[in-house]
């Protein structure tokens, strides 16, 4: 116990010795005196210290995976680094910080100024580019197999600290967008500047070839083609009407309503209450004897908005039926969107199909922000405990396990809802 004590304490002398030229100068400033006389390193501290007060306040519970202890020698760390880092660097430590936490939902504003052309994914044999510029068309399909001189799993490895997560499947939606964003390869280690990129990548031949990218701003219209997006190409449904939060087709050969329910909130063209009334009367005057309801794109929101739909649902003979009413779930699936996913699991006799979701189902959420006093930096955090199941599964997993590879992608195959469109009772 005393070592304990004897910690702590120590711990307060550093925390208040590198915080200590901050208040001197708050506390000498003359009252009608700009607060933007402060020096750029008293400002950081000052926004530290802020984080470091109120962070732990307004958190449900910030210390539920990490300690008090090591939150303070974080921030103490970062507060002592102040003159010799860069804002890009001490950006990075406060990413690295949010990380530590545990709570996916609890994150330091991230924002990227440009970008390397190249979507990236991870699919069930490896990392492949799913889309890129006209002018690199060749890299299009390929596999990824180097940053600069950094091979693809240590890639992964070096991100994975800067990024809150709670369970593989959430790492695997989010690592890619931080694999062709110049600042953080530079700032990591993975590439030597923030200019040019070099990818090594790997044809369907297994020949190795290497692109070199430059990296463009994000604020210019970049024009990114997908393999299956050249006539007669068309995206496979879930791809289509991305600029919807939620939109349905009927396929009349199978005669399924498909559901795409992109975001839990409501257009400003049209609320889900009217879109799920119409839907609904569509079903009456129609033969629906199936419907798929695709969650794998839906990164969250208000989960209240779709809880009428499923109640109205769960009473309707003609489709929730085990075999007739099926529900898309992945890495994407987050936050409200599990919610959602859990429901109709509970509430009908929905079968799940697709991979894990990225929502760990006992997680702390509902989301709330702040913003630190003189970088401006967004910092969200949750405010409330979501215990959805008994013990504590890193996922909700799916009925029937559906993994898509780069094949299925690049010819526009969607084993996911081809496995519902399919299945037999």
């Amino acid at each position: 116990m005393r070592s304990v004590i004897v910690f702590r304490c120590v711990l307060t002398t550093v925390l208040c010795a590198v915080f200590a030229s901050a208040h001197a100068v708050v506390a000498q400033t003359a009252p009608e005196a700009s607060r933007s006389e402060l020096s750029r390193e008293d400002k950081w501290r000052e926004d530290l210290k802020y984080l470091a007060v109120e962070l732990p306040k307004r958190h449900k519970n910030l210390f539920f995976k990490i300690t008090r202890e090591q939150f303070d020698r974080e921030i103490a760390r970062i507060a002592e680094s102040v003159p010799k880092f860069s804002d890009a660097e001490i950006r990075l430590a406060l990413w690295r910080l949010t990380a530590m936490i545990g709570d996916a939902h609890t994150r330091i504003q991230y924002g990227r100024e440009k970008v390397y052309p190249l979507g990236l994914y991870q699919f069930s044999d490896g990392v492949f580019v799913a889309a890129t510029t006209e002018e690199h068309k060749a890299a299009l399909g390929a596999r990824l197999v180097k940053i600069g001189k950094t091979d693809i799993e240590q890639a992964k490895k070096i991100v994975r600290s800067i990024i809150p997560v709670e369970n593989e499947s959430w790492f695997k939606q989010q690592f890619p967008n931080y694999l062709n964003d110049p600042e953080i390869l530079y700032l990591l280690k993975i590439l030597p500047s923030t200019g040019e990129g070099e990818f090594t990548l790997k044809d369907r031949n297994g020949k190795l070839f290497v692109v070199k990218l430059r990296a463009v701003s994000t604020k210019e219209e970049i024009k990114l083609i997908r393999p299956f997006d050249a006539s007669p190409g068309k995206p496979p449904l879930y791809l289509q009407n991305a600029d919807q939060y939620y939109w349905r087709e009927y396929l009349a050969g199978s005669k399924t309503l498909y559901l795409n329910y992109r975001r839990c909130a409501n257009m400003p063209s049209q609320p889900f209450s009217k879109f799920a009334e119409a839907m609904l009367k569509f079903m009456d005057e129609n033969s629906v004897e199936r419907m798929v309801i695709d969650l794998r794109l839906n990164g969250g929101g208000n989960s209240a908005i779709f809880d009428p739909f499923i109640a109205a649902l769960s009473k309707r003979q003609d489709v929730n039926q085990s075999g007739k009413l099926f529900v898309l779930i992945g890495r994407g699936t987050f936050s409200s969107a599990y919610l959602n996913a859990l429901r109709l699991k509970r509430d009908t006799k929905a079968i799940l199909i697709g991979e894990p979701t990225g929502q760990r189902p006992n997680a702390y959420g509902e989301v709330k922000t702040m913003t630190l006093p003189h970088s401006k930096l967004l910092v969200q955090y949750s405010t409330k405990y979501f215990k959805t199941m008994d013990g504590d599964p890193p996922t909700l997993t799916p009925d029937i396990l559906v993994e898509r590879s780069s094949w299925d992608y690049a010819s526009g195959r969607d084993p996911v809802l081809e496995r519902a469109l399919n299945y037999k009772r």
